[in-house]
């Protein structure tokens, strides 16, 4: 049962729905001449920065980034120059032309004030690029008999550059390391999957524009296995996403503006941080997938309808799937090799993945490094994903589907698990967390 458009009862067909008429979308939009898409991406870009850039004042602790309105004109940079890419997606050396882009991009992101120098941040603009290059190398040399000592060599360049750069400019803090940190996870799970890539596919997924907002840590196999891959669709699928991603900071925004709150009122103001989770979740997951379509690497979706979950296991799997199917993948099957024990292993993925995810966001806070409060953040982290196991363990999905209960009902139950999850740490973090 379906009214006329996607507005449907059952949340499965809502998400069918919205996909058949988000494929209907792209297909429309590749038959469409590219003099056409350079308009409609250029209106974007025109719509974003004159009227939601002067807005982005939002402050949310879940964000990667301290300034947003400044990591928001890095990210309408990279797609207005993803406009060169439509006219000449389909050069033979496209990776040279990425790669000059990448440059372009990098300029600008490096020399803002996001970086906490008038001047920009150039040690940590080297190091962004030794690392790239170093990636470029041990994805290039690494087979079966050698991936782990390819691996190891990539690892150990990136982390001794990162400690030279953060000792070089250790003033300014650790912010601007959140993206080397996910670009190692990127690179590393490339070299484990031992993915066939010739060196025009190497050169193009490593020297990339969309790995300065934020890398995909989902390799991506047979997503680049199809070498007569329909560039243009691919451009236009990056195109649609990319809209989506402003559509849903617009709505950030509004409910950020029309729903004022402060730590008087806790319940409120956890129900309100979470819907602007759900809606950053959507603005992150498909300005990652746009940006990267946009530059003609075709990835699976990120974000994927985390407000239909039905559980809080499958909220965690749709909030951010990249990084789910990669730690999977990587923490939690490569344990089973070791220790045939699933209950074991899934203590220990939640040991190390919850270490992972808190480490990365401490190191985007504008800050000079103190182990007391590192401690004291990842410690809070571990309370939260504590909270998150339980509600995993404990919310009755096999009594809910026993029983045939409305997937709404299900849905509604999740959230509600989700919001008290989040209730009480807040509660726990307030009484018991203090720096």
């Amino acid at each position: 049962m379906h009214t006329e458009g996607i507005l449907v009862i059952d949340p499965d067909v809502f998400q069918d729905e919205f996909n058949s008429k988000e494929a209907a979308s792209t297909l429309w939009l590749n038959g469409k001449s590219k003099h056409f898409l350079f308009l409609l991406l250029s209106i974007l870009i025109a719509f974003s920065y004159f009227l939601i850039g002067p807005l982005l004042t939002l402050k949310y602790k879940f964000l990667y980034f301290s300034n947003v309105q400044l990591a928001f004109n890095t990210i309408l940079l990279a797609a207005a120059a993803s406009l060169i890419m439509l006219y000449l997606g389909y050069i033979k050396r496209r990776s040279y032309l990425i790669f000059l882009l990448f440059i372009g991009v990098a300029v600008f992101d490096y020399s803002q004030s996001r970086w906490f120098l008038k001047s920009g941040q150039w040690d940590t603009f080297y190091f962004i690029f030794l690392q790239m290059l170093a990636g470029y190398l041990a994805l290039k040399y690494s087979n079966e008999k050698n991936k782990y000592l390819a691996i190891s060599f990539y690892l150990i360049v990136s982390i001794l550059s990162l400690f030279l750069v953060y000792f070089l400019t250790k003033t300014y803090g650790w912010y601007y390391f959140h993206q080397p940190i996910l670009f190692m996870a990127f690179v590393t799970g490339f070299i484990l999957e031992s993915v066939k890539l010739d060196d025009e596919q190497r050169r193009t997924i490593i020297f990339n524009p969309s790995h300065l907002f934020l890398s995909v840590n989902y390799p991506i196999d047979e997503y680049l296995q199809n070498k007569e891959l329909n560039y243009k669709n691919t451009w236009c699928s990056g195109l649609l996403d990319l809209s989506k991603a402003i559509l849903a900071l617009l709505f950030t925004l509004l409910l950020d503006y029309l729903i004022a709150t402060d730590d008087t009122n806790l319940p409120l103001m956890t129900i309100k941080d979470y819907i602007l989770y759900l809606l950053v979740v959507i603005t992150i997951g498909n300005t990652v997938t746009g940006l990267s379509k946009l530059y003609l690497i075709n990835v699976p979706r990120c974000s994927n309808f985390a407000f239909l979950s039905k559980s809080p296991l499958d909220f965690m799997k749709r909030e951010n799937a990249h990084a789910y199917i990669f730690s999977f993948r990587f923490i939690y099957f490569n344990l089973l090799k070791y220790n045939k024990k699933p209950y074991f292993n899934i203590l220990v993925y939640f040991l190390i993945f919850p270490f992972y995810r808190n480490f990365l966001i401490f190191f985007t806070k504008p800050m000079a490094f103190s182990w007391h409060e590192f401690i004291i953040f990842i410690l809070g982290g571990y309370i939260f994903w504590s909270m998150l196991l339980f509600a995993i363990v404990f919310f009755p999905t096999k009594l809910l589907s026993k029983y045939q209960s409305s997937p709404w009902i299900q849905i509604l139950s999740t959230h509600a698990a989700m919001i008290t999850v989040f209730f009480v740490f807040k509660l726990v973090s307030s009484t018991f967390l203090t720096i």
